[in-house]
């Protein structure tokens, strides 16, 4: 399971508050000396900006939800009601950007995703999946459409099995190697093909489990 975060300061922003003129900011949304919500910025920060992290394929889900939530708190458009039409627009903004960054950085394959957007991975080609399991695979459905068979059935399942290790073997050489690569781009289409073959055998159990159950 993915759960590592590393933490690392931001960057100074080039520009200053827009109330009290202040050039140190702890966070992209608020001012550290007044405490002022500042203007949706163009373009945003990355998602891992957001959350002051470095891109990772790994985070810790339990304080990466509770930044989540004191960042909504001081975000949330209630907060600005008493303010300026601008300021109620610039907390929905950072609002609505900052769920949707926590939405994506939650989840592992959402992570994954986004890090290989943001890497600007353009789209390949997908691997052909493993032969022995795809020729399992048209036995399993022949053996569906003949009625039971058991066997062809577990043979499928326990190729699934093998493969679903061998993919999780692959994470882990994956988060090894990304902790001692100074070029993450050059780990990209690892991580491309992970992912691709992750989709494939996840469609592959879901397929399974609609399809047949054990008597």
């Amino acid at each position: 399971m993915l759960q590592k975060v590393v933490v690392v300061a931001l960057p100074s922003p080039s520009k200053s508050c827009a109330q009290c003129g202040w050039s140190e900011f702890a966070s992209p949304f608020l001012c550290s000396n007044c405490g002022q919500l500042q203007p949706f910025s163009s373009p945003p920060p990355s998602f891992f900006e957001l959350f002051q992290l470095e891109p990772s394929l790994e985070v810790d889900s339990e304080a990466l939800r509770k930044v989540f939530y004191e960042f909504s708190q001081k975000t949330h458009p209630d907060t600005q009601v008493t303010k300026l039409h601008s300021d109620q627009m610039n907390a929905t903004r950072w609002s609505t950007f900052i769920n949707r960054a926590y939405q994506t950085l939650k989840e592992p394959v959402s992570r994954l995703e986004y890090l290989l957007e943001l890497f600007q991975v353009q789209p390949q080609k997908r691997s052909s999946p493993p032969m022995e399991l795809a020729e399992a695979y048209f036995e399993f459905q022949d053996a569906l459409e003949n009625g039971s068979n058991e066997a062809a059935v577990r043979d499928f399942q326990r190729l699934l099995e093998v493969e679903e290790k061998k993919n999780h073997d692959f994470l882990q050489s994956l988060l090894k190697d990304w902790k001692n690569c100074q070029n993450k781009q050059e780990l990209m289409p690892r991580l491309q093909a992970y992912l691709d073959q992750f989709k494939y055998l996840v469609s592959l159990r879901e397929d399974l489990k609609k399809r047949w159950s054990p008597t």
